[in-house]
């Protein structure tokens, strides 16, 4: 049985993250939160969807493009590594 305080709707859970990081999040940014699998939801209804608290929670809002260009550093990394030691 689901637990309704253990969620949020999709109006809290944006005002959650937007509090938390200082950039404005809106229900949109939610949903694909969702579709990605950074935090887990619960569809009600073809309306309603609510999201796990401690998922909201302990996500962390980047800038645009951070995490992108965090992944894109680290793949240049490990390729230089792999090239090193090939010599």
């Amino acid at each position: 049985m689901l637990q309704l305080e253990d969620w949020y709707t999709v109006n809290e859970a944006a005002r959650v993250l937007t509090k938390r990081s200082g950039r404005t999040v809106k229900g949109d940014y939610m949903n694909k939160l969702a579709k990605l699998g950074k935090i887990r939801a619960h569809k009600i209804s073809e309306r309603v969807t609510l999201y796990f608290k401690p998922d909201v929670d302990n996500y962390v809002v980047e800038a645009r493009g951070a995490k992108s260009g965090r992944a894109k550093r680290q793949q240049t990394l490990e390729k230089g590594k792999k090239g090193q030691d090939a010599s």
